[in-house]
């Protein structure tokens, strides 16, 4: 073998490990965005289940100060946008559709249907290598872009619904204070 030969069959075992580096790179970032997606439903839950502990004890130390009107609209409010986040955040783990690697018959039918051509020239298994993990990791790469769109939108429901709250309490401590918010 000569030495054109072997640099070439080196450069292309380095581009090999490139693009298998950038596949598992897209994977863990799959990976990652689903447990964000997890992350946010379980934030849901904590926030729905305070907000439903508390509202109780509202309504009982606050009735006939605060309009139940004024609870009303407050926890709808909150309640839509919590609920927005935690549709968003299942959106994101929606398991959709992906390029993935083709079965082994089919991989075998086509090294043999290319054997010969394969052991002349090498660099025709790796040609159909890079173009296939190409098409996954696009594939792959599209589908993150979709989750990380739909869990920013998660969290901006989220940030939303916390604003909410914070709001509302702001709102209810000037009703409930002397006066009932009123002016003098």
């Amino acid at each position: 073998m000569n030495l054109s030969k072997q640099k070439s069959k080196r450069v292309l075992y380095m581009i090999e490990k490139r693009v298998h580096e950038k596949y598992d790179e897209e994977l863990e970032r799959e990976k990652s965005l689903l447990e964000q997606a997890s992350n946010m439903q379980t934030a849901f839950s904590i926030i729905s289940a305070a907000l439903f502990m508390l509202l109780p004890v509202l309504l009982q130390y606050t009735y006939g100060t605060i309009s139940l009107q004024y609870y009303f609209v407050a926890v709808s409010v909150i309640v839509a946008f919590l609920l927005l986040s935690l549709v968003f955040a299942t959106l994101a783990q929606w398991r959709e559709m992906k390029d993935v690697l083709p079965d082994v018959k089919t991989m075998m039918n086509d090294i043999e249907n290319k054997l010969d051509r394969l052991v002349d020239d090498e660099s025709i298994w790796f040609s159909d290598s890079f173009r296939l993990y190409e098409t996954m990791q696009q594939s792959l790469a599209k589908l993150n872009k979709k989750r990380c769109a739909l869990i920013c939108a998660s969290m901006i429901c989220f940030f939303a619904a916390l604003f909410a709250c914070f709001l509302s309490y702001l709102i209810g401590v000037a009703l409930f204070l002397p006066g009932g918010g009123k002016s003098v």
